[in-house]
């Protein structure tokens, strides 16, 4: 962690993941803009427009909601006694994301165009750490029964 403090200001947005490619250059911060640069370079983003901007719209309203599952699961700042209240943040935001997609994934095999996507690995991502994992933390409420 001592290593973060000192790096941190060296890399571009203050933030990870970084990137550092075969060639030595570093790609630093950003959790999104690593994911484009990731999925333009291995072939899993769309080269059409309309379904670039489908899939880059997918992802925005995705990291909406899965950067309030945390506070939902553990409390913000790791404050148990603030769960109740992300909780129902959190679900006043699952349920219209839920709904945004519904129609993409009623499309087909995909969310956004023939071939998959990254927008179908971050909702398959949502899909298989909070809704089918029996581990996640939202505890024993109805609320979670209702996506």
């Amino acid at each position: 962690m001592d290593e973060w403090g000192l790096l941190k200001p060296m890399v571009p947005g203050g933030s990870l993941p970084l990137l550092e490619t075969p060639q030595g250059a570093l790609k630093g911060g950003a959790t999104r803009a690593t994911m484009r640069f990731l999925s333009l370079t291995y072939g899993y983003y769309p080269d059409d427009p309309m379904q670039a901007q489908q899939c880059d719209m997918i992802v925005d309203a995705f990291q909406d909601v899965f950067n309030l599952s945390g506070d939902a699961a553990f409390g913000k700042g790791f404050d148990p006694s603030t769960i109740p209240d992300c909780k129902v943040k959190y679900y006043e935001k699952l349920h219209p994301f839920l709904a945004f997609l519904e129609p993409y994934c009623a499309k087909g095999q995909f969310l956004c165009g023939p071939k998959i996507c990254v927008a179908d690995f971050w909702v398959g991502a949502m899909v298989t750490s909070l809704f089918e994992n029996p581990n996640v933390c939202f505890g024993n409420d109805d609320s979670e029964n209702s996506w």
